[in-house]
């Protein structure tokens, strides 16, 4: 907090935000002389709760904050060796399968992350959280 007031954030409000599975997170604001009345907080409360449901509609994330996998694991695995620089012969020997599957593996990827590349693909697949 004291680094929050080196910035001007001296007041704060908080609001857990709770599914049926339990604490999921949080959502936090700050100010220099925010406005906590009693009706503010019931505002702020409900926009946290829909910009968390949005914030989690837009990464990927089902209702009980679980990730929602686009990949399938064969992809994710193509992918994850795509990023660390193995070309498709590489990855076809580490993965025990023919070069063509490795490459089909991959366009089915671009095709669902809607990368034009291989690279874009393994970034899209990075920034997503699948691999």
């Amino acid at each position: 907090m004291a680094v929050a007031r080196d910035f001007g954030l001296n007041k704060g409000f908080l609001v857990p935000i709770v599914r049926s599975t339990g604490f999921q997170a949080c959502v936090t604001m700050a100010g220099e002389r925010p406005d906590l009345e009693p009706r503010a907080k019931q505002a702020l409360h409900l926009v946290s709760m829909y910009a968390h449901a949005r914030c989690a509609a837009l990464m990927g994330c089902e209702s009980d904050g679980q990730r929602r996998r686009v990949l399938s694991e064969r992809e994710r695995d193509v992918l994850a060796w795509a990023a660390e620089g193995k070309s498709s012969w590489e990855i076809a020997t580490i993965l025990g399968v023919s070069e063509r599957t490795v490459n089909w593996h991959v366009e089915q990827s671009k095709r669902k992350l809607d990368a034009v590349t291989r690279t874009q693909a393994v970034i899209k697949a990075l920034r997503s959280g699948e691999i």
